[in-house]
């Protein structure tokens, strides 16, 4: 979980995430000799995926009952160690988390979340993002449709 003093700041962090190079590889499990974990290197880029702020972190704060400015968080950074993914979504001995979408999953590559808005230091039209570099936009604003009115339970009341 990062904080930045101003844009420029995280187009400094996007440009040490974009070296990154993720290999490709497969990996047997010491408890099943019969699962392969294997890292999945996106081809069209790492991604950040951009979200509407703000986040809150009870760690920079006080709790969550107590949401304050100096508790937002403008990005967060998550990489998986092959073992733990393993033990969380792999494991052939446990049904846990069979409903999650990561359930039998590869490795995600390192990824980026950005909290864009609602205060927070990051002004997404300043930000340069690298060539190797894939953008999940899911801010309102990036949405292909918009909403007027309402939303989508107000397309589907009886007229």
């Amino acid at each position: 979980m990062y904080r930045c003093k101003d844009t420029g700041e995280f187009n400094e962090a996007l440009k040490t995430f974009a070296a990154i190079q993720v290999p490709k590889f497969s990996h047997r499990s010491a408890t099943s000799k019969d699962l392969e974990v294997t890292y999945r290197p996106e081809s069209d880029g790492l991604p950040v995926v951009v979200h509407d702020g703000p986040e809150y972190s009870t760690w920079f704060g006080g709790g969550r009952d107590k949401r304050e400015e100096k508790e937002t968080v403008d990005w967060t950074f998550t990489v998986w160690k092959p073992a733990n993914w393993h033990r969380l979504y792999n494991n052939p001995k446990s049904i846990f988390s069979s409903d999650h979408p990561n359930f039998h999953q590869p490795v995600p590559p390192p990824q980026i979340d950005a909290y864009i808005g609602g205060g927070g230091s990051i002004v997404w039209k300043k930000v340069k993002v690298p060539p190797n570099v894939r953008v999940i936009d899911k801010r309102e604003e990036a949405a292909p449709v918009k909403l007027v009115g309402g939303g989508l339970p107000d397309l589907f009341k009886a007229r």
